[in-house]
């Protein structure tokens, strides 16, 4: 499998790492790095990010699942079917992903404040504009989502960590 890592131009250094899956490869801002891998088994290999790259520098864990190709390409429909039902899961896997790291699964809390319940999930702009600006101590994290990828977590966040 041939993988293009970068960082976006805003961002710092780096670095893939899943020592399962092979050597790490650099994530430099506004510059595509290109590697490869070979799985010899299907299942989920577990890495972190190998560049000491800021104060969330040990939450940046990552993760690759391994599937047969007959399973990845049903995966594959199933994902378009629910894009074009509105029924996608990318705004639930944006915030584990994402914001779940700092806020905990259910928004209570853990490296960064609380948000559950907040009047702020309420107002999709204003939730908007802090993942793309950042503020304080919350980094843009949203910086370079597109609209679909914003309006998935917004309405996530208002459906299930809103008042």
């Amino acid at each position: 499998m041939e993988l293009k890592v970068t960082a976006p131009d805003w961002d710092v250094v780096h670095s893939w790492w899943i020592p399962a899956l092979g050597g790490k490869i650099d994530a430099i801002p506004g510059r595509i790095n290109t590697t490869w891998f070979e799985a010899k088994r299907a299942g989920v290999f577990l890495g972190q990010c190998a560049e000491l790259c800021g104060i969330y520098h040990a939450k940046m864990l990552a993760s690759v699942e391994v599937l047969p190709a007959e399973e990845f390409d049903a995966w594959l429909s199933e994902r378009e079917t629910q894009q074009a039902a509105v029924t996608s899961p990318v705004g639930e896997e944006l915030w584990e992903g994402t914001c779940a790291k700092c806020h905990g699964l259910d928004g209570e809390g853990g490296y960064g404040p609380r948000i559950a319940g907040s009047e702020l999930l309420q107002d999709p702009e204003a939730v908007e504009k802090l993942l793309r600006d950042g503020r304080g101590n919350m980094p843009p994290v949203g910086r370079d989502w597109d609209d679909d990828e914003m309006k998935a977590l917004t309405d996530y966040l208002e459906q299930n960590l809103g008042s």
